[in-house]
């Protein structure tokens, strides 16, 4: 997984450092991909940054490449704006389905779902949701427990309960009176839907509740760093 600004920017140092990467090497590839470079004596760069849309594509196409952000603001997107100099940056001329939660694991599995750029987890019964320790062999009981220890991969029970010592109780149970009073006294505010609002209106949200956002991260990084705030 990448930028669409890394992957253009790896492109075009390879090729600006291999020499067989000439104009005319770099129009016939265009060609074999169906993109017509009309005016052969045009400026390398301007032949550099077509071609390299058309190879990114490609990669899209065959499984090779997975685009999750444009990079506007990442250091290859200058290098690139810095490579292009006078001539500026052209537009992109492919159109991505850019997924944000798009996301990959150890194992090299790569798919998305809802907050997937967050710290979570999967189990072999599909199940897919995070908690400390998630990146760790663990297991749920139906209780809602959450542990670990040889074996807890195999189906078992947890016959013998540990002996909590009665202050101990006590303490546990008047902290969770306090914290049921707490909860009943305050009135929870309703939260919307942030998946469907724009950025724009995500960032207004949060200042108005004293939360500063950065509008130029992508849209589920502003998701999760106003969760993280709430």
């Amino acid at each position: 997984m990448t930028s669409y600004a890394k992957a253009k920017w790896d492109i075009i140092t390879e090729w600006n450092s291999d020499a067989k990467y000439t104009n005319s090497h770099l129009i016939d590839m265009a060609s074999e991909m169906g993109v017509e470079i009309r005016n052969k004596n045009a400026d390398r760069k301007s032949i550099v940054a077509k071609v390299s849309d058309a190879v990114i594509k490609s990669d899209i196409e065959k499984g090779d490449c997975t685009i999750t952000e444009w990079g506007v603001f990442s250091p290859e997107q200058t290098s690139f704006e810095n490579y292009m100099g006078s001539l500026g940056v052209p537009e992109p001329e492919l159109e991505l389905d850019i997924n944000s939660d798009a996301h990959e694991h150890d194992d090299g599995t790569v798919h998305s779902h809802e907050g997937g750029d967050e710290p979570h987890h999967h189990h072999e019964d599909g199940t897919v949701h995070s908690h400390e320790g998630g990146d760790e062999p663990h297991h749920h009981h139906e209780d809602g427990t959450t542990h670990d220890h040889e074996g807890g991969d195999e189906p078992h029970t947890h016959d013998e309960e540990p002996i909590i010592p009665v202050d101990v109780f006590n303490n546990k149970q008047q902290k969770h009176e306090e914290e049921v009073h707490r909860y009943e006294d305050e009135e929870e505010e309703e939260l919307p839907d942030f998946t469907k609002m724009s950025k724009k209106a995500l960032d207004e949200w949060a200042e108005e509740r004293d939360i500063i956002l950065d509008r130029r991260k992508t849209k589920a990084h502003m998701i999760a760093e106003l969760n993280k705030q709430l």
